[in-house]
């Protein structure tokens, strides 16, 4: 038998005020949920404001949390729920730190959704041409938690351009897939500026443009298990350590170990071979070196093999 023994957690309130609540809402009200941004799953609490805007969340554990608010909530029409008709969504976030101490001046701002287009462009320098990106999709991710697990995609036209409409204030990871050949999203612009990480910040309007290159690399290799012998099942971890690409990329490896990874941007890597992916613990320069993770340089148009070590 196990013994288990609870020990009672700390917990405390959280109060704020969500502003940006239009007159025009029939219920004058604005649905908060408090999200873990912990990466533990758990139910997000969900409350209204009051008439006023403000919220309150009672018994929160420490943690990390986004508060996200939105609306507005349907309308009850004869005991029945409808949606508002001819009223556009609003929604706006906040990351909250709740720690030692009650919180009562979190303010979120809601925002109306909003339309993203942006381009994109061939470096035809390095041999891109529009045929590069002719079926490819676009895809935004939101980087922080969101109430419902939402993708906003779009399918290029045949002169690059692409549209998102109603996307709703929030940070979002852009990642396209579909390139043919050797091309490969080298970085995106927003207003001649180069994004951090391929994060884009939604508040409004937004155009972006998307900059293809050519001369993507490729990894190969073989996985063997700590007794020398070819492991079952598994995947290899392609981890992004320079900064210059935020994907992680992963790849099955077959009975025999052999793994291959195509369309691989220049840079730096780490690599990992595992069994199951359980955490985001790859992502940690500890990991890398418990594992003795080897590190490539991958080049403009290189071709690399390298062989892996199963991790524990």
């Amino acid at each position: 038998n196990t013994n288990f023994t609870l020990t009672p957690v700390q917990s405390y309130t959280v109060k704020g005020n969500v502003t940006g609540i239009p007159g025009n809402w029939a219920r004058r009200r604005a649905a908060v949920s408090m999200i873990s941004a912990s990466g533990i799953s758990m139910e997000a609490p969900i409350v209204d404001t009051d008439l006023e805007g403000r919220f309150t969340f009672l018994s929160v554990p420490p943690g990390s949390y986004q508060i996200v608010a939105s609306g507005p909530g349907p309308v009850v029409v004869m005991g029945n729920e409808a949606p508002v008709p001819d009223i556009k969504l609003r929604q706006g976030s906040v990351r909250v730190e709740v720690a030692s101490t009650d919180i009562s001046d979190v303010t979120v701002p809601l925002k109306d959704v909003a339309t993203v287009d942006g381009k994109v462009l061939a470096d035809r320098e390095t041999g891109a041409t529009p045929a590069c990106y002719s079926a490819a999709k676009l895809t935004l991710q939101p980087v922080d938690p969101m109430p419902a697990s939402r993708l906003f995609n779009a399918t290029l036209t045949s002169t690059g351009a692409f549209t998102l409409r109603d996307v709703p204030a929030a940070r979002y990871r852009i990642v396209v897939k579909g390139f043919e050949g050797s091309c490969f999203l080298r970085e995106i612009q927003m207003e001649g500026k180069k994004t951090p990480d391929r994060i884009v910040t939604v508040d409004g309007p937004v155009n972006f443009v998307l900059v293809v290159s050519a001369g993507s690399g490729k990894l190969t290799g073989t996985v063997t298990a700590p007794n020398e012998q070819s492991p079952t099942s598994g995947l290899v971890i392609l981890v992004p350590v320079d900064g210059e690409t935020s994907e992680v990329r992963t790849t099955p490896f077959d009975t025999k170990g052999q793994f291959n990874l195509e369309q691989i941007p220049p840079g730096r890597y780490r690599l990992l071979a595992t069994q199951r992916i359980s955490s985001n613990d790859y992502l940690d320069p500890l990991c890398w070196q418990e594992n003795e993770a080897p590190e490539i340089e991958m080049k403009q148009g290189s071709s690399i093999t390298k062989d892996l070590k199963l991790t524990k």
